[in-house]
């Protein structure tokens, strides 16, 4: 008899404890969804709007089609960008100069969304390599491919390491390669590729990014999300850090870059 009085009480201690709770997904307020990547040198620039959807919407993210985007270089100068596709903003072969800072406006409806980068120098890849690598619990039998170059010693650097495997480029969440050159400074690097190993006769293009800190840090917070998102203790996830004003999400970065091809044998 006590042992069924006490499961009663705890049934109604449970029952008492227990409370609706109601999420916020926004959804009468989406976020502008801002990507711009300014390359060193002479090219194309495309700055891609789109909007946040609903937590329940089927698709793909809204379009912003509506939208007044200007860049304006250290001189003052400011150009309109012209829309080339839905979503997709374009400043046609555009100058973006090592060292200099540039200045981006967005405008949309009545938002404003500006953010700024400056580019950083131009990497120097050495080389490339090649070496053999037993299997092992974290990776298969292979090739890895090894980057060589020199990190300069009087500057904060930032990269990303991107590739492309038999002329498909990679671009998995896996593939998502950041180092900054807190232990490198000034010093000759020797990185690998950690992500892939590679096999016999495959063709390994790379390309070393100088990225500022701006994406740096975006993409390194984005990459905490996307690993938090897969354990089950994991947090609530949030947006990853941006250095547009006035509420948007993404970011406004720049990058200087070094390719290089090799292919195993």
């Amino acid at each position: 008899m006590k042992y069924i009085s006490s499961l009663i009480l705890l049934m109604l201690v449970l029952t008492a404890c227990e409370e609706v709770i109601t999420i916020d997904l926004n959804e009468e307020n989406p976020f502008v969804v801002i990507e711009a990547d300014l390359q060193e040198g002479i090219h194309h620039f495309d700055v891609y709007i789109k909007q946040t959807k609903s937590y329940f919407q089927v698709g793909t993210e809204p379009l912003v089609n509506n939208a007044s985007v200007e860049i304006t270089n250290a001189s003052g100068e400011t150009q309109q960008a012209a829309t080339v596709e839905p979503g997709i903003y374009r400043f046609e072969n555009y100058e973006a100069i090592t060292g200099e800072t540039y200045e981006l406006n967005v405008k949309v409806d009545e938002q404003q969304f500006i953010a700024k980068t400056t580019v950083p120098s131009k990497p120097i890849l050495d080389s490339l390599n090649i070496e053999f690598e037993e299997a092992s619990p974290f990776q298969e039998e292979g090739y890895s491919v090894y980057l060589n170059f020199l990190d300069p010693a009087d500057e904060v650097n930032y990269y990303r390491i991107l590739y492309a495997l038999n002329d498909t480029f990679q671009n998995t969440p896996e593939d998502l390669i950041l180092v900054d050159d807190q232990l490198l400074n000034g010093n000759p690097v020797n990185i690998p590729i950690f992500v892939n190993t590679f096999q016999l006769d495959d063709a390994v293009d790379v390309d070393l990014r100088n990225i500022d800190q701006a994406t740096y840090n975006f993409y390194a917070t984005l990459s905490e999300i996307i690993i938090n998102m897969g354990g089950g203790n994991s947090a609530a996830p949030g947006n990853p850090i941006t250095n547009i004003s006035g509420g948007a999400i993404g970011y406004f970065g720049s990058f200087s870059n070094a390719k290089a091809r090799i292919v195993v044998e």
